[in-house]
């Protein structure tokens, strides 16, 4: 049977005093104790994100899409010669951060870092007089779900097209010269590339991955890939409220990794009154990370060639 949040924080709390294991904490009734709860969810989160991020993509591997729209024009006003902002256009939207921008009189294409409601930041200098006009918004940008931690390889067009990966955004221009066999996806014309870059958004928000196409797209493109996901994230409301919120990790798993590292991390907290962690925890939360660094086997292998005679 799976295990819920709550569950595992009552497995948590065996190590606490009586006092402290009540659910809800009620402060009034110990006022010199401190609720253990959010110490025994930052183990929890914690537990969940070093597994999502370090075991193999048997429970966060998923299939997820991007969406990149057709270009579009705007007209712009605010411009400076050498200036890296504009006044924001009254047809701004939300997605047009982190895409391409051509404006009037720059021979180059700039690109938009981010906006504040009242002036857009450019990635580069306006080199022009021009201080307004027409712009055109080129959408080679598409930010990703904000659960996605890892785009894995056999990223492809809804048409089935595969893309060529890039290193970085530098590297997008798929190499043009013949290279006897080993790298036949960038000999053809006509290559879509794609990079993966982490995007900081406005108002001091956690960062989020985005994914960068060249050439970029001239009409709607939906784009399918397959991806390492957050395992979730617990909040006091999965305790207390009668739902039930199960932990996303196998059973097999529970036991041997999951537990072993969210209780070492539980007893590091602040809620311990002994805040070194009890020698056989420590030593099944070093075998649950040996664990999660030996289970890999959805990387990709390369192909071992031995001679015949």
């Amino acid at each position: 049977m799976p295990l819920t949040v709550r569950n595992i924080v009552e497995h948590l709390y065996r190590y606490l005093a009586k006092e402290q294991r009540a659910i809800p904490f009620v402060p009034e009734d110990h006022p010199d104790l401190q609720d253990p709860l959010p110490e025994a969810l930052a183990a929890i989160n914690g537990a969940l994100q070093q597994m999502a991020v370090t075991c193999p993509a048997f429970a966060a591997r998923q299939l997820r899409s991007a969406f990149f729209r057709a270009p579009v024009s705007l007209t712009v006003s605010g411009l400076t010669n050498g200036g890296k902002s504009m006044d924001e256009p009254e047809d701004w939207q939300g997605w047009m951060i982190g895409c391409a921008i051509q404006l009037p009189g720059d021979a180059h294409a700039n690109r938009i870092l981010a906006t504040d409601g009242e002036s857009v930041s450019l990635q580069f200098p306006h080199l022009s007089t021009d201080t307004g006009g027409s712009a055109e918004v080129t959408a080679d940008v598409a930010e990703l779900d904000s659960d996605v931690i890892q785009v894995l390889p056999g990223v492809r067009s809804r048409g089935g097209m595969l893309l060529h990966a890039a290193g970085s955004r530098a590297d997008r221009s798929p190499p043009q010269r013949a290279d006897y066999g080993r790298d036949t996806a960038g000999v053809a014309q006509g290559v879509v590339s794609y990079s993966v870059e982490s995007m900081l958004t406005p108002g001091g928000a956690a960062p989020r991955l985005s994914l960068m196409l060249h050439p970029a797209p001239t009409a709607e493109m939906a784009i399918e890939f397959e991806a390492r996901t957050s395992l979730g994230w617990f909040t006091a409301e999965d305790v207390t409220e009668a739902a039930a919120a199960f932990i996303p990790v196998p059973a097999k798993f529970v036991e041997s990794i999951f537990l072993p590292v969210a209780l070492w991390r539980f007893f590091g907290s602040s809620v311990m009154r002994n805040v070194d962690a009890p020698r056989y925890i420590e030593q099944q939360a070093a075998a649950a990370e040996k664990l999660l660094q030996g289970m890999r086997p959805q990387t990709d292998r390369k192909a071992n060639f031995k001679p015949t005679w």
